[in-house]
Protein backbone atom coordinates (compact mmCIF):
# COMPACT_ATOMS: atom_id res chain seq x y z
CA UNK A 1 0.00 0.00 0.00
CA UNK A 2 1.67 3.18 -1.17
CA UNK A 3 -0.27 5.60 1.01
CA UNK A 4 -1.10 5.53 4.70
CA UNK A 5 -4.80 5.10 5.49
CA UNK A 6 -6.03 8.39 7.01
CA UNK A 7 -7.38 8.24 10.56
CA UNK A 8 -10.26 10.61 9.76
CA UNK A 9 -12.79 11.45 12.46
CA UNK A 10 -12.64 8.13 14.29
CA UNK A 11 -10.32 6.17 16.57
CA UNK A 12 -6.88 5.03 15.45
CA UNK A 13 -6.62 1.86 13.34
CA UNK A 14 -10.33 1.84 12.47
CA UNK A 15 -10.07 3.07 8.88
CA UNK A 16 -7.02 0.86 8.34
CA UNK A 17 -9.03 -2.18 9.43
CA UNK A 18 -11.96 -1.21 7.20
CA UNK A 19 -9.60 -0.80 4.26
CA UNK A 20 -7.99 -4.19 4.93
CA UNK A 21 -11.46 -5.77 4.84
CA UNK A 22 -12.25 -4.09 1.52
CA UNK A 23 -8.97 -5.41 0.14
CA UNK A 24 -9.93 -8.90 1.31
CA UNK A 25 -13.42 -8.72 -0.19
CA UNK A 26 -12.32 -7.08 -3.44
CA UNK A 27 -8.81 -8.24 -4.38
CA UNK A 28 -6.94 -6.72 -7.31
CA UNK A 29 -8.89 -3.46 -7.05
CA UNK A 30 -12.09 -5.19 -8.18
CA UNK A 31 -14.45 -3.00 -6.14
CA UNK A 32 -17.01 -1.37 -8.45
CA UNK A 33 -19.23 0.67 -6.11
CA UNK A 34 -19.23 1.85 -2.50
CA UNK A 35 -21.34 4.12 -0.30
CA UNK A 36 -19.75 5.71 2.78
CA UNK A 37 -22.22 7.12 5.31
CA UNK A 38 -21.49 9.35 7.11
CA UNK A 39 -18.44 10.35 5.09
CA UNK A 40 -17.33 13.32 7.23
CA UNK A 41 -14.90 15.48 5.29
CA UNK A 42 -14.22 12.71 2.79
CA UNK A 43 -10.73 11.72 3.94
CA UNK A 44 -11.46 8.01 3.76
CA UNK A 45 -13.29 8.25 0.42
CA UNK A 46 -10.45 10.27 -1.09
CA UNK A 47 -8.08 7.51 -0.03
CA UNK A 48 -10.36 4.77 -1.36
CA UNK A 49 -10.59 6.61 -4.68
CA UNK A 50 -6.82 6.26 -5.09
CA UNK A 51 -6.76 2.58 -4.12
CA UNK A 52 -9.85 1.58 -6.12
CA UNK A 53 -9.65 4.11 -9.00
CA UNK A 54 -12.41 2.55 -11.12
CA UNK A 55 -14.99 2.30 -8.32
CA UNK A 56 -18.05 4.54 -8.23
CA UNK A 57 -17.95 6.14 -4.79
CA UNK A 58 -20.71 8.00 -2.94
CA UNK A 59 -20.33 9.93 0.30
CA UNK A 60 -23.29 11.05 2.41
CA UNK A 61 -23.07 13.42 5.35
CA UNK A 62 -25.58 15.91 6.67
CA UNK A 63 -23.02 17.98 8.58
CA UNK A 64 -19.90 17.94 6.36
CA UNK A 65 -18.23 21.34 6.40
CA UNK A 66 -15.43 20.86 3.90
CA UNK A 67 -16.93 23.09 1.24
CA UNK A 68 -18.72 20.22 -0.49
CA UNK A 69 -21.95 20.93 -2.32
CA UNK A 70 -24.84 18.53 -2.67
CA UNK A 71 -24.50 16.38 -5.79
CA UNK A 72 -20.99 17.48 -6.73
CA UNK A 73 -17.93 15.28 -7.22
CA UNK A 74 -15.02 16.87 -5.34
CA UNK A 75 -11.69 15.73 -6.78
CA UNK A 76 -9.07 14.19 -4.54
CA UNK A 77 -5.48 15.40 -4.71
CA UNK A 78 -4.74 12.52 -7.10
CA UNK A 79 -7.56 13.47 -9.41
CA UNK A 80 -10.05 10.78 -8.42
CA UNK A 81 -13.53 11.68 -7.27
CA UNK A 82 -16.55 10.66 -5.26
CA UNK A 83 -20.10 11.98 -5.46
CA UNK A 84 -21.17 13.83 -2.33
CA UNK A 85 -24.70 14.19 -0.96
CA UNK A 86 -25.26 16.69 1.85
CA UNK A 87 -28.35 15.14 3.44
CA UNK A 88 -29.31 12.56 6.01
CA UNK A 89 -28.88 8.91 5.12
CA UNK A 90 -32.54 7.95 5.06
CA UNK A 91 -33.36 10.77 2.65
CA UNK A 92 -30.55 9.74 0.32
CA UNK A 93 -31.64 6.10 0.17
CA UNK A 94 -35.30 7.08 -0.28
CA UNK A 95 -34.62 9.59 -3.07
CA UNK A 96 -31.77 7.91 -4.94
CA UNK A 97 -32.91 4.30 -4.37
CA UNK A 98 -29.44 2.84 -5.02
CA UNK A 99 -29.22 -0.80 -6.04
CA UNK A 100 -26.49 -3.31 -6.81
CA UNK A 101 -23.99 -1.53 -4.52
CA UNK A 102 -21.07 -3.81 -3.70
CA UNK A 103 -20.05 -2.28 -0.36
CA UNK A 104 -21.41 0.10 2.26
CA UNK A 105 -19.25 1.52 5.03
CA UNK A 106 -20.65 3.24 8.11
CA UNK A 107 -17.67 4.38 10.15
CA UNK A 108 -18.36 5.86 13.59
CA UNK A 109 -21.82 6.86 12.43
CA UNK A 110 -24.53 4.77 14.04
CA UNK A 111 -24.49 6.94 17.19
CA UNK A 112 -25.63 9.87 15.00
CA UNK A 113 -28.66 8.33 13.28
CA UNK A 114 -32.37 8.31 13.91
CA UNK A 115 -34.31 5.33 12.57
CA UNK A 116 -31.43 2.88 12.83
CA UNK A 117 -33.71 -0.06 11.97
CA UNK A 118 -34.75 1.64 8.73
CA UNK A 119 -31.11 2.38 7.94
CA UNK A 120 -30.13 -1.29 8.12
CA UNK A 121 -33.09 -2.19 5.94
CA UNK A 122 -31.93 0.41 3.41
CA UNK A 123 -28.41 -1.01 3.52
CA UNK A 124 -29.80 -4.43 2.72
CA UNK A 125 -31.96 -3.11 -0.11
CA UNK A 126 -29.09 -1.19 -1.71
CA UNK A 127 -26.52 -3.98 -1.63
CA UNK A 128 -26.14 -6.49 -4.39
CA UNK A 129 -26.52 -10.15 -3.32
CA UNK A 130 -23.18 -11.06 -1.79
CA UNK A 131 -22.40 -7.39 -1.11
CA UNK A 132 -20.67 -6.33 2.09
CA UNK A 133 -21.67 -3.94 4.88
CA UNK A 134 -19.08 -2.68 7.36
CA UNK A 135 -20.27 -0.83 10.46
CA UNK A 136 -17.97 0.54 13.18
CA UNK A 137 -18.83 2.06 16.52
CA UNK A 138 -17.33 3.29 19.77
CA UNK A 139 -17.16 0.56 22.37
CA UNK A 140 -18.99 1.35 25.62
CA UNK A 141 -18.16 -2.06 27.14
CA UNK A 142 -14.66 -1.04 28.24
CA UNK A 143 -13.59 -0.95 31.87
CA UNK A 144 -13.18 2.81 31.73
CA UNK A 145 -16.74 3.20 30.43
CA UNK A 146 -18.17 0.80 33.00
CA UNK A 147 -16.45 2.61 35.88
CA UNK A 148 -17.33 6.05 34.49
CA UNK A 149 -21.00 5.04 34.24
CA UNK A 150 -20.95 3.59 37.75
CA UNK A 151 -19.67 6.80 39.33
CA UNK A 152 -20.84 9.54 36.94
CA UNK A 153 -23.88 8.15 35.13
CA UNK A 154 -22.65 8.35 31.54
CA UNK A 155 -20.27 6.58 29.16
CA UNK A 156 -17.03 8.38 28.30
CA UNK A 157 -17.94 8.90 24.64
CA UNK A 158 -21.33 10.43 25.47
CA UNK A 159 -22.13 13.58 27.39
CA UNK A 160 -24.18 13.67 30.57
CA UNK A 161 -26.34 16.41 29.00
CA UNK A 162 -27.28 16.73 25.32
CA UNK A 163 -28.14 19.89 23.45
CA UNK A 164 -30.88 19.88 20.81
CA UNK A 165 -28.39 19.43 17.95
CA UNK A 166 -26.23 16.80 19.62
CA UNK A 167 -24.29 14.75 17.07
CA UNK A 168 -23.34 11.65 19.05
CA UNK A 169 -26.38 10.70 21.07
CA UNK A 170 -27.70 7.27 20.04
CA UNK A 171 -26.07 4.76 22.38
CA UNK A 172 -25.72 1.50 20.45
CA UNK A 173 -24.32 -1.71 21.91
CA UNK A 174 -22.48 -4.35 19.87
CA UNK A 175 -25.14 -6.96 20.54
CA UNK A 176 -27.81 -4.59 19.18
CA UNK A 177 -25.89 -4.09 15.93
CA UNK A 178 -25.36 -7.83 15.57
CA UNK A 179 -29.12 -8.30 16.08
CA UNK A 180 -29.90 -5.76 13.35
CA UNK A 181 -27.64 -7.55 10.88
CA UNK A 182 -29.38 -10.83 11.73
CA UNK A 183 -32.85 -9.27 11.56
CA UNK A 184 -32.28 -8.14 8.00
CA UNK A 185 -30.89 -11.50 6.90
CA UNK A 186 -27.22 -10.68 6.65
CA UNK A 187 -24.86 -13.63 6.91
CA UNK A 188 -21.17 -14.18 7.74
CA UNK A 189 -21.37 -11.64 10.58
CA UNK A 190 -18.06 -10.93 12.30
CA UNK A 191 -16.76 -8.47 14.90
CA UNK A 192 -13.27 -7.28 15.78
CA UNK A 193 -12.25 -4.89 18.55
CA UNK A 194 -9.56 -2.30 17.87
CA UNK A 195 -8.03 0.99 19.08
CA UNK A 196 -6.23 0.32 22.36
CA UNK A 197 -4.22 3.30 23.59
CA UNK A 198 -1.38 3.28 26.08
CA UNK A 199 -3.56 4.82 28.78
CA UNK A 200 -6.03 1.95 28.37
CA UNK A 201 -3.39 -0.48 29.61
CA UNK A 202 -3.82 1.09 33.07
CA UNK A 203 -7.19 -0.69 33.19
CA UNK A 204 -5.59 -4.10 32.59
CA UNK A 205 -5.34 -5.19 36.27
CA UNK A 206 -9.00 -4.39 36.90
CA UNK A 207 -10.00 -6.08 33.63
CA UNK A 208 -8.15 -9.26 34.64
CA UNK A 209 -10.10 -9.37 37.91
CA UNK A 210 -13.44 -8.52 36.29
CA UNK A 211 -13.40 -10.69 33.14
CA UNK A 212 -13.77 -14.16 34.76
CA UNK A 213 -17.02 -13.04 36.44
CA UNK A 214 -18.24 -11.38 33.24
CA UNK A 215 -17.31 -14.48 31.24
CA UNK A 216 -19.53 -16.64 33.45
CA UNK A 217 -22.42 -14.27 32.73
CA UNK A 218 -21.67 -14.37 28.99
CA UNK A 219 -21.57 -18.16 28.89
CA UNK A 220 -24.67 -18.86 30.96
CA UNK A 221 -26.96 -15.96 30.03
CA UNK A 222 -30.16 -16.89 28.19
CA UNK A 223 -30.07 -16.36 24.44
CA UNK A 224 -29.74 -18.17 21.11
CA UNK A 225 -26.05 -17.43 20.53
CA UNK A 226 -23.55 -20.26 20.29
CA UNK A 227 -20.57 -20.59 22.63
CA UNK A 228 -18.23 -19.50 19.81
CA UNK A 229 -20.26 -16.42 18.85
CA UNK A 230 -20.57 -15.32 22.49
CA UNK A 231 -16.81 -15.39 22.96
CA UNK A 232 -16.36 -13.51 19.67
CA UNK A 233 -18.79 -10.82 20.77
CA UNK A 234 -17.29 -10.38 24.25
CA UNK A 235 -13.60 -11.27 24.16
CA UNK A 236 -11.25 -10.04 26.87
CA UNK A 237 -10.09 -7.37 24.41
CA UNK A 238 -13.56 -5.78 24.56
CA UNK A 239 -12.73 -4.50 28.08
CA UNK A 240 -9.86 -2.37 26.74
CA UNK A 241 -10.45 -1.56 23.05
CA UNK A 242 -12.27 1.72 22.38
CA UNK A 243 -13.82 0.71 19.07
CA UNK A 244 -15.11 -2.28 17.17
CA UNK A 245 -15.77 -3.14 13.53
CA UNK A 246 -18.63 -5.41 12.45
CA UNK A 247 -18.88 -6.73 8.93
CA UNK A 248 -21.52 -8.86 7.25
CA UNK A 249 -22.65 -10.01 3.84
CA UNK A 250 -26.00 -9.84 2.10
CA UNK A 251 -27.27 -13.35 1.49
CA UNK A 252 -26.77 -14.61 -2.05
Amino acid sequence: MKNKVPKGNTQKSVNALVFSLLNRFFPNRSLKSLIDVPCGEGEFLNFISTEFPTAQLVGIDRFASGGFRHGETPASKDGNTFTFFKQNAQAYFAEQNPKEVEAITCISGVMCFDGIHDLFQQFHHALTPGGHAIVTNDNIMTMRDRVNFLFFGHFKRFKLFYDRNEGNWNIMTPQALIMLFERYDFVNINIKYTSIYWEDIAWLPLALIFYPFFLLKVLFAKGPSSFKSRLALYPFRSLLARHYVIWAQKKL
